[in-house]
């Protein structure tokens, strides 16, 4: 009979054994999944904030400021003769092309 019981301990351990390992193994997959969706959402976020921060950039950076505008005014009837307008480039901005500039200012 102390065979028997021995026996019967020995089984109900080992089931319980089996048991912590399966709830371990699903500890780990559950973990794993949490961390692949948290790696996935920390690239999305920095991909939305490198593009936010080139946009920014771009808006900021680029441009011309106009420095000065200066007229000759030859009597009230023709109105402006000259007209001259200083700019220059705000600071990181690119090349300005200027080639259309002259169409944006037609004699009225």
């Amino acid at each position: 009979m102390g065979k028997i019981k021995k026996f019967f301990r020995k089984k109900e351990a080992a089931s319980m054994g089996i048991g912590a390992m399966i709830v371990f193994i699903a500890m780990v997959l559950v973990a794993g999944i949490a961390a692949s969706v948290f790696i996935q959402v920390a690239n999305t976020l920095q991909m939305q904030a490198l593009f936010t921060g080139d946009e920014t950039i771009d808006e900021v950076a680029t441009g011309v400021a106009v420095m000065d505008v200066t007229g000759n005014v030859t009597s009230a009837a023709n109105g402006i003769e000259l007209l001259t307008i200083t700019i220059k480039g705000r600071a990181g901005s690119g090349d300005i092309d200027l080639d259309e500039l002259s169409s944006l200012f037609r004699p009225i």
